[in-house]
């Protein structure tokens, strides 16, 4: 699960469109209230998924049924979660902005990027594509930088 720390925050079931969800990837709504990943920097962003969707049988990602249930924790939560990164370097307090790849972030706002949190994790921590961080989901839904 992404869930890093107890916050007493708790995950929500957000509906989401015909797509596997994974990990600590950031999704927005589709437009008609379903969960999409996040594809631009200026995107709103609604929330980052808790885990990813398994199929249980094969082990790899299971693609969702459009309007299926899935955990989430939402932008502004204040939820600490693993977040999926572009490759960086990450200093504690750095602003987590949504990234050019797909449902990533990283920590500049490439001109008009939508904020996420903020990174809590250790110091100067170089972070290849694909790593997770530590991310505070402190930031309310659409914030720009």
């Amino acid at each position: 699960m992404a869930d890093v720390r107890f916050t007493g925050v708790k995950m929500t079931d957000l509906a989401c469109a015909n797509v596997a969800i994974y990990e600590g990837y950031v999704y927005k709504d589709d437009g008609s209230g379903q969960m999409t990943v996040q594809t631009a920097i200026t995107d709103t962003a609604i929330a980052v998924a808790a885990y990813s969707s398994i199929d249980p049988q094969l082990g790899t990602a299971k693609t969702m049924t459009a309007g299926d249930s899935h955990a989430f924790y939402l932008l502004g939560s204040g939820a600490i979660i693993n977040v999926v990164t572009e490759a960086v370097t990450w200093e504690f307090g750095d602003v987590a902005y949504l990234a050019a790849t797909d449902g990533y972030v990283v920590n500049t706002d490439g001109g008009s990027a939508k904020k996420v949190g903020h990174y809590i994790g250790k110091d100067s921590v170089a972070a290849s594509a694909g790593d997770y961080v530590h991310i505070v989901l402190d930031v309310p839904i659409g914030t720009t930088a």
